[in-house]
């Protein structure tokens, strides 16, 4: 297992993918045994991620939806119309997408903490401040994105659900670069990567791992920070999905201690 730090230099995105060996295949049964063992140290309904593995199993606090945690939602959303061919660019793909938000907001049917009910209740200049983040996204994401020769798409969360109202795994998963059988994922991150973002990156990369039917580990993780100019980067070897789930059963256990000491 090999934690791999890169400049975000031209070509390095290219390489990354282009040199990505094959991936490893969970044995039958165990993403199932995992994923039931996770849930029992959890104590019940809660959701692990990279984050809860970067802050020590600590989970954040109330959500509250910003322009800048919608920007990732909307962005995906509007690169996706782009790539689809259903909008001529961004501008009208994030105009489209949050058009479609506020129209499933104004039905009342859906979660009153869900992003279309919080968009549907923005003014006119809240609703402005999503568009240009969500656009400044989707520039960065394309930005990085040019230099990977071979086609991506743009990819949703990876989430594994225990049992209906138990545990949510999460993983963060931006772009999927299928390449000669196999497929790498991209994360892109804000800021700089912290101690612990290789742990991070082997706890997405064992929830990816563990939604897949067939078991197979992404050939590598990614995690880009644009704005730093640093690529991180994980294989999908055994070693890594070991580190992954180590850190999986730590939070979780961290996790059902904290619900029982409240």
């Amino acid at each position: 297992m090999s934690l791999r730090v890169e400049r975000l230099t031209p070509g390095v995105m290219d390489r990354l993918v282009e040199d990505a060996p094959a991936s490893t295949a969970l044995p039958e049964g165990a993403a199932a045994r995992l994923v039931e063992r996770l849930d029992d140290l959890a104590r019940g309904a809660g959701t692990l991620d990279a984050w809860t593995i970067e802050h020590a199993g600590r989970t954040g606090s109330d959500f509250v939806w910003t322009a800048r945690r919608a920007r990732r939602r909307v962005g995906h959303g509007a690169l996706a119309r782009v790539r689809g061919g259903r909008v001529a660019n961004v501008a009208d793909g994030v105009a489209d997408e949050l058009d479609d938000l506020r129209a499933r907001g104004a039905t009342g049917q859906v979660h009153p903490r869900s992003l279309a009910a919080w968009v549907h209740g923005l003014d006119g200049v809240g609703t402005a401040l999503v568009a240009a983040a969500a656009t400044t996204w989707c520039a960065e994401i394309d930005d990085l994105a040019g230099g990977i020769g071979t086609p991506w798409r743009v990819a949703t969360d990876a989430v594994v659900r225990s049992r209906p109202g138990g545990l949510v795994l999460r993983a963060r998963r931006d772009l999927v670069v299928p390449h000669e059988g196999r497929s790498v994922v991209v994360r892109i991150r804000s800021g700089h990567p912290g101690p612990s973002a290789g742990p991070g990156l082997r706890a997405d990369l064992a929830v990816a791992t563990l939604a897949r039917p067939d078991g197979r580990a992404p050939a590598r993780l990614i995690g880009a920070w644009p704005e730093a100019g640093i690529a991180l980067s994980v294989d999908g070897d055994e070693a890594a999905l070991r580190a992954g789930a180590r850190d999986l059963l730590r939070a979780a256990r961290r996790l059902g201690g904290a619900r029982l000491a409240a």
